[in-house]
């Protein structure tokens, strides 16, 4: 039951882990094997679930796991390179998404724009319900669009209130 986002943020961090165990461990060839298939799972995931932050975030995340590896700095310029060259190898669909982004004026992106009205729907849940919120886990369900709110905080506010409300 989890949105594309959520999944892909899953998929993110359990490449992440992956990597970092097959490169910081001395495993057998079988495990390691296995560690490396789980991973191309994940990465699958990721781009399946069309979530441009997790595009990035997964990009950036084996960077610095890549440099921060035992003092790896001196692969620093490789690592800016194939950051800048394997965006270029994805699939067309992965750079139509960030192409398609646009956040100013007329040009706003359908998904940009209506995050804008689910946030506003969240905060009218939350100044009619300050203190307690509308109830965990309801924002979903409780509003007419049936979606999420796209953003953590916002969501905490107006299903949490100010009593429940964590960063």
């Amino acid at each position: 039951l989890l949105g594309a986002n959520a999944f892909a943020s899953f998929c993110v961090t359990m490449a992440l882990v992956f990597f970092a165990i097959l490169i910081a461990t001395k495993l057998s060839k079988l495990w390691r094997a296995l560690l490396m298939m789980a991973i191309a799972c994940m990465v699958l995931g990721v781009l399946w679930a069309y979530s441009r932050t997790s595009y990035v975030t997964i990009l950036l995340g084996a960077a610095v796991i890549v440099l921060f590896w035992r003092g790896r700095m001196k692969l620093a310029i490789p690592v800016i390179l194939a950051l800048l060259i394997v965006p270029s190898l994805m699939p067309n669909s992965f750079t139509e998404r960030f192409n398609d982004t646009h956040v100013e004026g007329k040009n706003v992106d359908a998904s940009t724009d209506m995050r804008y009205v689910y946030w506003g729907v969240a905060w009218k849940d939350f100044t009619r319900h300050r203190l307690t919120g509308i109830g965990l886990a309801t924002f979903a369900d409780a509003n007419p669009y049936h979606m999420g709110t796209h953003n953590f905080f916002i969501r905490g506010l107006a299903e949490e209130g100010v009593a429940g409300y964590r960063l």
